[in-house]
């Protein structure tokens, strides 16, 4: 029987510039990462929300807004956590966004998004199958210490167009690998081999 090797908390977060979300709204992300029964520094992370389908951290917003920051924050968490953390490490996802939480794991029917959410529930599959990852609902704005660092970092994320930390910590290319490896993956339907492709028809719950 495996045992879990290391035990995470992550917080994630995100937010935009304006309540009217277009191609041109800008959105920004965060997350912090930090072992559990450590005073260490947090690993930290944040970016904008990528709208462009040619560049090459595009993972299918189509807008600039909070629920797509929100997404995003989760699926950079689960990227950077595909790259960094052994496994059979226990991660613990703590957010404010039901709306992102619940869509991702299918609690609820992504209504818009769908390319985007489309991606990161394949990267909650991904996850999954190396790690016990368990959600926790966190008021937003509450004193939390994790959660006022992810909103900071969503901040950091709309001011500069670089993104910083996380899958971006590694050198050259070696950001992309947690998608490359999910375009192989055995598991993941509908497949995500195309990220430029419109999804349309994605429905399912």
């Amino acid at each position: 029987q495996q045992t879990t090797s290391e035990h995470w908390h992550a917080y994630t977060d995100g937010g935009a510039s304006s309540k009217h979300a277009t191609k041109h709204t800008i959105a920004g992300w965060g997350f912090c990462a930090k072992r559990a029964q450590q005073t260490g520094t947090w690993v930290r992370a944040h970016g904008r929300v990528t709208v462009d389908d040619r560049h090459a951290a595009y993972l299918g917003s189509q807008v600039g807004s909070n629920n797509t920051a929100e997404i995003t924050a989760i699926a950079e968490l689960l990227m950077w956590a595909l790259q960094a953390l052994p496994d059979q490490s226990a991660l613990k996802i703590h957010f404010d966004s039901k709306i992102a939480s619940h869509t991702i794991r299918g609690i609820w029917k992504a209504k818009t998004n769908k390319r985007l959410v489309r991606t990161v529930r394949a990267l909650l599959r991904a996850a999954s199958g190396k790690f016990k990852i368990a959600w926790q609902w966190v008021k937003g704005h509450s004193g939390n210490e994790g959660n006022e660092e992810a909103d900071r970092l969503a901040s950091e994320g709309q001011k500069y167009a670089r993104p910083s930390g996380g899958r971006f910590n590694q050198p050259g290319s070696a950001w992309m690998f947690a998608i490359s490896k999910l375009e192989d993956g055995p598991d993941l339907d509908p497949p995500i081999s195309d990220l430029n492709t419109a999804n349309d028809d994605f429905t399912n719950a």
